[in-house]
């Protein structure tokens, strides 16, 4: 007997316009999918999965009203479910609505043991609605629950980094470059850390990590002549700036501020002298 595609049975008209939505959303096109969900939910106004997927694609559509209300309608035939309240919340985020965001990330909270990705996604909405150390618990409980993923302990860095906790957020930028070596992004964020903290040595080696990864990374360049500068290593600093200079003119006010400000530097009267010396 012949076999359809999916696994030997003859889909229903409804099933695959269902199918055809849900590929429509993943795909991006949020408005096809919209149209084809509409018309499913006229047959079963009281489907939950049809309002979350309508709650999913208004968000798509920057519809952050329509995405709370199909939410809501889908929380109230199926409630408590994890996957809906996350869109709740990220609908009543986008739309200012920031105590209802909280109270529906609170109840995703309290439904026990989530997985790695739902706490990631709670992360990023508590760092959206300014929940900076909310955010970071969650992003350190997906980061426990999946030891070898690098991007849930790189967001709880940039979160420890953005509410000022820069001793922690070196220690998760350095696990970070320890699990992915080759993150130019997280080495630079690293460098910049260890420079505010007075780390001129290891702000030094990062940086060089971020050249030798991406050598047209011209800021690299001018940190690392700024934290060699520090150290009174002007020769090793004055190399630095050339090539941030050669790689990308428009750091030489950058260079002629770090030059006549820092402790070891000078001051270039004329411009054109120190453009001189760079290009050399």
């Amino acid at each position: 007997m012949a076999r359809t595609p999916v696994q030997g049975q003859i889909l229903s008209h409804s099933q695959r316009s269902l199918l055809a939505a849900q590929e429509a959303l993943r795909t991006g096109q949020a408005a096809a999918a919209v149209t084809l969900l509409k018309s499913l939910l006229a047959n079963e106004p009281k489907n939950p999965a049809l309002h979350q997927l309508l709650a999913a694609a208004a968000l798509k559509l920057g519809q952050p009203a329509e995405a709370r209300r199909h939410a809501a309608r889908s929380l109230a035939l199926r409630p408590g479910h994890t996957g809906t309240l996350l869109l709740a919340a990220a609908a009543a985020a986008q739309d200012g609505a920031t105590a209802e965001a909280t109270a529906a990330l609170d109840a995703v909270a309290a439904t026990g043991a989530l997985p790695a990705p739902v706490h990631f996604e709670i992360g990023r909405l508590r760092f959206l609605l300014g929940d900076a150390e909310a955010a970071a618990a969650s992003f350190a409980a997906a980061a426990a629950l999946e030891p070898r993923a690098a991007a849930p302990v790189l967001n709880l860095a940039e979160t420890l980094r953005s509410a000022g906790k820069q001793a922690e957020a070196a220690v998760a930028y350095e696990r970070v470059v320890a699990l992915d070596p080759a993150h130019a992004g997280a080495w630079f964020a690293l460098g910049l850390v260890r420079q505010d903290l007075h780390d001129h040595a290891g702000a030094a080696e990062a940086f060089r990590r971020v050249l030798a990864l991406d050598p047209a990374h011209a800021e690299a360049a001018v940190n690392l002549g700024i934290v060699l500068q520090e150290r009174g290593d002007r020769a090793s600093a004055q190399t630095a700036y050339a090539r941030a200079y050669q790689l990308r003119p428009d750091t030489l006010g950058r260079i002629a501020q770090a030059l006549t400000s820092a402790r070891s530097g000078m001051v270039y009267l004329h411009p054109s002298r120190l453009r001189g010396q760079l290009s050399g």
